[in-house]
């Protein structure tokens, strides 16, 4: 489904908009926008999408997680770029994601499901899919339907302690296969295809002080 321009594009045409060229009215759009790109990374939606341990990927899908019907334990890939604004500090990070549907029994059947940090490189591929995690964050064993934030603080204060501004992230459940042939996952909504006509795809919402 066709996805409306960033946010921060809409607002800066506004902003500029209701700014006259006269020096004693103040640039918001040079105020606003600098704020909203610290608070709001830029998704890098060629890095996002669902992989399988054999490499397969379906552009058809919403962010999958956990274990289809032909027992293929898939894992799902977001990432972002930050402006980090000098001289703060990271209060709380935050993932924003909208679960549209939930098939079967995942967290039942395959446990707890993990954020992590990988190091993806400059695509999405297969070796994406068993990278070591280079950070964490403790283990989710249940999640509403609709909008879910998840508490990413530690990911992103790890690449930030690396000297890093791109975080990426990798969903998975601890059990990545039950091979039974029975569907149990989960579905997000994806910049690519939603879950809901009016979710949203993945966000990465940070706090500084």
């Amino acid at each position: 489904m066709p996805r409306p321009p960033r946010l921060t594009a809409a607002l800066v045409m506004l902003i500029a908009a209701g700014c006259g060229g006269s020096g004693l009215v103040p640039n918001l759009a040079e105020i606003f926008v600098p704020s909203l790109e610290e608070a709001f990374p830029a998704p890098n939606r060629s890095l996002e999408g669902s992989l399988s341990p054999n490499g397969d990927a379906d552009d058809l899908l919403p962010l999958r997680v956990g274990d289809d019907e032909d027992d293929r334990g898939w894992r799902a890939f977001t990432s972002f770029t930050m402006t980090v604004p000098a001289g703060r500090t990271l209060k709380r990070a935050e993932l924003r994601l909208h679960l549209g549907q939930m098939t079967g029994d995942p967290f039942g059947k395959l446990g707890l499901l993990f954020a992590e940090r990988i190091d993806m490189g400059p695509a999405l591929d297969a070796a994406d899919v068993t990278a070591p995690a280079v950070a964490s964050i403790t283990g989710i064993a249940a999640l509403p339907m609709g909008l879910n934030n998840l508490d990413v603080t530690a990911l992103v204060q790890d690449a930030l302690n690396r000297g890093l501004t791109r975080v990426d992230i990798r969903l998975r459940f601890g059990v990545s296969v039950v091979p039974d042939a029975v569907a149990s996952y989960l579905h997000f909504t994806s910049f690519a295809v939603d879950t809901d006509p009016i979710s949203l795809p993945p966000t990465l919402a940070l706090d500084w002080e």
